[in-house]
């Protein structure tokens, strides 16, 4: 008898539920019409500049620095975000928008009443310019796109997006928008898309710039520390906890230093693991703090150690090391950063090994148990990573040194 093999049996099972997203999708766009039908006609509250970013907070922090474009563009109006809950912290820090509607993205696409409250909020508006800078539509149909399809607006603007991720639920969307910009359509790193977004509304000599979140102060703290966050969004896309205590543990023997672990609430059990390893030199503040303490942590520390996730971007947000353990699903689009001849040394040091299915878009043609990490990922060994360490306490002496010495 011929069984199906773990990798045809791992495709079926994405093809099945690809279908049951776009079914849902289609569902969407048919209660979207009923909910705006049922709405009362009545003149819309001009309400300025809108700008639309329902992606996760990783992509927020790369998008400051162009966010702070569109706020000098629009100094003189109203600026509205839509956002996500996991960014409306990071935006209310910012302090560049005039209000901020957040929208639970699960509740969103799930809670069909919840859903509908939002839309018909969103229909009481009328923006003059409604802005939706994110290059990957497809993946923003269920939420960002239902916002921008249903809001009213006198000009849409959003990216035509990469020809390679058109699926129909692009080119549903299309004919809403008012302008489409075109962007190259190889990989390109998010800092450099996004000041194309931004030149193209008309700032043409905006160069891209990290991330910055210096308002946030720095935890004062008599011991030295460094940050090791061993969590990620997906589970696949964690590195193994036992080599971030591995790493915790050299880090410590090398520098003296105390290793405080960071994440979520559900990553608490993998802070747990490296806390009960070593816990003469070991914090865990897993799921204890909102984001502008866990901020102000990163700030404090000397060097971070993390997945690939916005904890990097955070980092280098506000002018701190990090080493970051890059899987293969979309090498060079969030890290390591590329901003040209300003490139500093704050961004993350990436440590990768390159697989020949490197691009995948996170749709990996291996099977996995369920608490497996990619294959791309589970490729980073310790010895790599501690190498990246290494460096970046090395680059950290010199600096110190230099400072010392008075060279600027």
């Amino acid at each position: 008898m011929n069984h199906a093999s773990p990798s045809l049996i791992f495709r079926i099972r994405g093809m099945v539920r690809n279908a049951c997203v776009g079914v849902r999708d289609i569902g969407l766009v048919i209660f979207d019409h009923l909910v705006t039908c049922a709405i009362t006609r009545k003149e819309a509250s001009p309400a300025g500049v809108c700008c639309v970013r329902m992606d996760a907070l990783g992509d927020f922090v790369l998008w400051l620095d162009s966010a702070r474009a569109i706020r000098k563009m629009h100094d003189s109006q109203r600026l509205v975000l839509y956002c996500d809950t996991a960014a409306q912290e990071l935006a209310r820090l910012s302090r560049l928008f005039d209000e901020i509607i957040v929208v639970d993205q699960k509740k969103f696409r799930k809670n069909l009443s919840y859903r509908a409250r939002v839309l018909r909020q969103l229909r009481r508006y009328r923006f003059e310019r409604l802005l939706h800078p994110v290059f990957s539509r497809d993946g923003d149909f269920a939420d960002g796109e239902s916002i921008v399809r249903m809001a009213r607006a006198d000009q849409k603007i959003g990216f035509a997006g990469s020809h390679h991720e058109r699926g129909w639920r692009s080119r549903f969307c299309d004919r809403h928008y008012t302008r489409l910009i075109d962007s190259p359509h190889e990989p390109m790193m998010e800092l450099q898309r996004n000041a194309i977004f931004i030149r193209s509304l008309g700032l043409t000599d905006f160069q891209p710039g990290l991330p910055s979140l210096s308002d946030v102060p720095a935890l004062q703290s008599n011991e030295p520390y460094f940050v090791v966050f061993p969590g990620a969004g997906v589970v696949h896309r964690r590195w193994p906890v036992g080599r971030f205590a591995e790493i915790a543990r050299r880090t410590h023997l090398k520098t003296g230093w105390r290793c405080v672990v960071c994440g979520s609430t559900g990553e608490s059990s993998l802070a747990r693991q490296i806390e009960d390893l070593y816990p003469s030199f070991v914090t865990n503040r897993a799921g204890q703090t909102d984001l502008t303490a866990f901020i102000s942590i990163l700030g404090g520390s000397k060097l971070v150690i993390s997945n690939d996730t916005s904890t990097v971007h955070l980092a280098s947000a506000v002018g701190v090391p990090s080493v970051c353990i890059l899987g293969g699903g979309e090498p060079g689009r969030f890290v390591p950063y590329d901003i040209g001849k300003r490139l500093s040394g704050s961004g993350p040091r990436v440590v990768h090994v390159p697989q020949p299915c490197d691009g995948c878009k996170w749709r990996c043609i291996y099977p996995l148990g369920s608490a497996d990490p990619f294959p791309c990922i589970d490729a980073v060994s310790v010895e790599a990573v501690w190498d990246a360490v290494c460096d970046s306490l090395q680059r950290l002496e010199t600096s110190h040194i230099h400072t010392m010495g008075g060279v600027r």
